[in-house]
């Protein structure tokens, strides 16, 4: 079974976010493993350590900034990324990423976003609006749309 694995930094701080989440979750894992992962905040360069490290975990190899390369299955959310309509961001996940590779990587920033060398070696950086969303709020959007990718692609009717 295909994984996406959400990168979160920080842990949400209301156990109601979280219990929304679930509820996509268990939706999504209908046709999908998925696993959340937290880094811990702390300052910039043990940030960027610290994801690096997960990255090499999940993707088991070694990633280098600097490198020309870009993690083809890295999609990272900014303000200064792409919009996409909820088609386009469907046709994006399921029709290019997951199906070139066995799992999928979505990143998360907090309150200061995703540090800029994470930044530069995702080959996807995409932006949900203009408007500037608490990472806590932004993780329930990221785990709705990823569900409402699924029901575009199964042509599921879908209501919430």
């Amino acid at each position: 079974m295909k994984k996406i694995f959400v990168l979160t930094i920080g842990k949400t701080h209301f156990n109601e976010i979280d219990s929304i989440c679930n509820i996509f979750k268990k939706r999504i894992e209908s046709f999908y493993k998925i696993n959340e992962i937290y880094i811990k905040e702390s300052n910039e360069k043990n940030l960027e350590k610290d994801i690096l490290e997960k990255l090499e975990s999940i993707n088991k190899t070694k990633i280098r900034i600097g490198d020309f390369n870009k993690l083809d299955n890295l999609l990272c959310f900014s303000e200064e990324g792409n919009s996409l309509t909820s088609q386009e961001f469907s046709n994006l996940i399921i029709d290019n990423m997951l199906c070139d590779f066995d799992h999928i990587i979505f990143m998360i920033g907090n309150r200061d976003g995703i540090p800029s060398n994470i930044k530069k070696i995702s080959k996807y950086i995409i932006s949900f609006s203009k408007l500037t969303f608490g990472h806590q709020i932004f993780k329930i959007m990221v785990y709705e749309q990823i569900y409402r990718s699924i029901c575009l692609k199964k042509n599921i009717k879908y209501a919430y």
